[in-house]
């Protein structure tokens, strides 16, 4: 095999065998090894520019004035087509990784999480990593215990309210230590509120577990059993700099250290001891100007994505007691703070806001009324007014 592909490759023929192995697969299989890359590009290299151009580098060296036309042509011709291609992959790489700066790379950064996660830890040996692969497994490489256990994972682009879809599948031979339904488990907890940060930050979500029948492609292996899990990954878009962004930083600033902001999450993913936040302006109102007042109305939405009702429950007990907001743009007056019931924290916020703020003066001025609901309880508690701010 290895002669007939040197010779195709030199030839510039096209051919190859891997077909026997997997349809239209090629050297595909090894697009991670290197040695046997370079040597099919040298050998198409050498063979492309032909006996004569060689006679030719052999007979006169560098004197490229006596060259024949013929390899002077095809020797400018080869470098162009090396070196241009090259050029242009290598600026468009560099152009597109700074156009889109922390846009998050799915599948990059999910197979990162997937390596660095606990629960996976019983999976099979490949390259020196875990036998991780996104959409599907080669059909000709060789691992370790027949390739099993091994993880495949598949993510899918959607639209509002989700941004994507997090499938894994799990499997392994019955007689293996590692149990896909354990590491399916193990893997959920564990991926269930990580978050990926930047400026469009993204969390998982767990979904579902379950197992599922292996394929045709799989039925090779005997006594196979397999498992999945699904997670669901929503967006958070960082505001700009203006009225929301403030709120936010003041509102975390309130909530204190157990509360961080979801875009300051690492890029690669993280699941932290703190709870990640978000604040999202649902409507600003411009009230009455008066000489140096000029009121501005806003109501807000907390999101808090852990959606752990705990959480929920500490960032009330910081702002309920509250009735400002110190920021940026001076003082905001907290006038009401709602829980939501059975709110996740992705859709909708746990908490809503409404507030007043001085846009003429970097401090609010004015009563603050204090008015705490519990929503679905039934009634609501004013504190009454808390003294001129």
């Amino acid at each position: 095999m290895a002669l007939f592909h040197s010779v195709s490759a030199f030839c510039n023929a096209g051919f190859d065998l891997m077909g026997l192995r997997a349809p239209y697969s090629s050297l595909t299989s090894y697009a991670a090894e290197p040695v046997i890359n370079l040597t099919v590009l040298l050998l198409i290299v050498v063979g492309g520019i032909g006996f004569l151009t060689w006679d030719d580098i052999r007979a006169n060296h560098l004197h490229l004035h006596k060259y024949r036309m013929q390899s002077k042509v095809i020797l400018c011709t080869t470098a162009f087509l090396l070196a241009v291609p090259a050029a242009g992959w290598s600026f468009m790489t560099a152009f597109v990784t700074a156009l889109l700066g922390f846009v998050w790379l799915p599948l990059a950064r999910i197979l990162g999480a997937l390596r660095r996660c606990a629960a996976l830890d019983g999976l099979a040996d490949f390259g020196g990593e875990r036998a991780i692969f996104s959409r599907s497994a080669p059909d000709d490489v060789e691992f370790a215990g027949q390739g099993y256990p091994r993880c495949v994972f598949d993510w899918r682009e959607e639209y509002a309210p989700r941004r994507g879809r997090l499938t894994v599948w799990i499997a392994a031979l019955d007689e293996s230590a590692a149990a896909p339904d354990d590491m399916a488990a193990r893997l959920a907890d564990e991926l269930d509120g990580m978050a990926f940060g930047g400026d469009r930050a993204r969390v998982l979500r767990w979904r579902d577990t379950d197992g599922y029948e292996p394929g045709s492609e799989d039925m090779r292996a005997p006594r196979l059993s397999c498992a999945v899990v699904r997670f669901d990954a929503y967006e958070f878009r960082r505001a700009g700099e203006g009225v929301e962004s403030a709120l936010e930083r003041a509102v975390g600033a309130a909530l204190g250290a157990e509360f961080r902001a979801v875009y300051d999450a690492a890029a690669e993913g993280e699941a932290g001891d703190w709870h990640l936040y978000c604040l999202r302006l649902s409507a600003l109102m411009s009230g009455k100007a008066t000489a140096g007042c000029a009121w501005r109305s806003f109501e807000a939405a907390l999101h808090l994505s852990c959606g752990d009702e705990r959480a929920a429950q500490a960032a009330y007990a910081a702002l309920e007691r509250r009735d400002r907001l110190e920021g940026e743009l001076g003082c905001a007056l907290l006038d009401t703070v709602r829980l939501e019931p059975g709110a996740d924290g992705c859709l909708k916020g746990q908490m809503s806001l409404s507030g007043r703020m001085n846009a003429l003066a970097p401090a609010a001025s004015g009563q603050a009324l204090r008015h705490v609901e519990l929503a679905g309880a039934g009634f609501a508690m004013s504190i009454g007014a808390l003294g001129e701010g």
